[in-house]
């Protein structure tokens, strides 16, 4: 864009005037440069995250999803007991170490050495978890659901519960009775030696299917499912019925979860 401006007096002398008319001259004047606006460096760099606030942000962290953990960590690092470590939630954080509040109590747990800066936290706890699992022979499989049976596990069952009915009408076959009149005829060695048989294995078949579920206990605990929780109930149950064809199905959820684990990794 073009305009019209005057020259000063001493840039106008060097053009000649114009007749009866005062000295002015054309030029071109372009627009003006635009003004740019000289950002602040607080405009285009976001401030960091203060200490206080990384420090609140893995507090909140781990109360809200590793609860787990920090169990491990209080029966591990202060000697306590799975029921004393009940409950627990993360206080206090600082580079030296973590306060932890489980079953009514508070525990310090220290960080040695300390920590550098809150950018080690997350290893840290990690690798402390990690040894706190070792020796409490915790895995790092996580089970959380129950599998019924399947397959091959539903006969078992099916034989199961059939013995169960057995046991519970024994008081009903006797002679005389519809009952002993049926088995009698159906029964090899007849009525006689359908209750003797009944009778016979039901103190056995008990003992040897509470000892199994005595011993998937301590794997159940293994794979985080804590004792007397629903979802421990439902595994012991199902193990005092099916007896070791649970034990291997429990076992077959841990390979799957494993399986998935190390697929993530790779």
């Amino acid at each position: 864009m073009y305009g019209r401006v005057s020259l000063p007096r001493e840039t106008a002398k060097f053009f000649a005037p114009l007749h009866g008319k005062k000295a002015l001259v054309s030029v071109p004047v372009i627009n003006p440069i635009p003004v740019v606006k000289k950002l602040l460096k607080t405009e285009i760099v976001m401030a960091s995250p203060s200490d206080e606030e990384v420090r609140d942000r893995i507090v909140r962290h781990m109360n809200q999803a590793h609860t787990r953990e920090l169990s491990h960590l209080v029966r591990h690092f202060a000697a306590t007991t799975a029921s004393e470590a009940r409950d627990p939630s993360l206080r206090d954080l600082t580079l030296q170490g973590m306060r932890v509040r489980a079953g009514g109590n508070d525990y310090a747990i220290p960080f040695s050495p300390a920590l550098g800066d809150w950018t080690e936290a997350r290893a840290r706890i990690i690798a402390m978890d990690d040894a706190a699992r070792r020796s409490l022979g915790i895995s790092d499989i996580y089970i959380t659901q129950y599998v019924p049976p399947r397959g091959f596990d539903r006969v078992i069952v099916a034989y199961v519960f059939f013995y169960v009915a057995c046991v519970a009408t024994l008081p009903y076959v006797v002679p005389g009775s519809f009952l002993w009149t049926i088995v009698n005829t159906i029964f090899p060695g007849g009525a006689a030696t359908y209750t003797w048989v009944v009778r016979f294995i039901r103190l056995p078949m008990f003992a040897v299917h509470a000892l199994e579920t005595a011993y998937f206990d301590r794997r159940l605990r293994r794979h985080g499912v804590d004792r007397w929780s629903g979802l421990w109930w439902m595994w012991a149950l199902d193990c005092f019925v099916e007896g070791f064809f649970a034990i291997w199905r429990f076992d077959a959820v841990v390979a799957e979860k494993r399986a998935a684990k190390e697929a993530k990794k790779s």
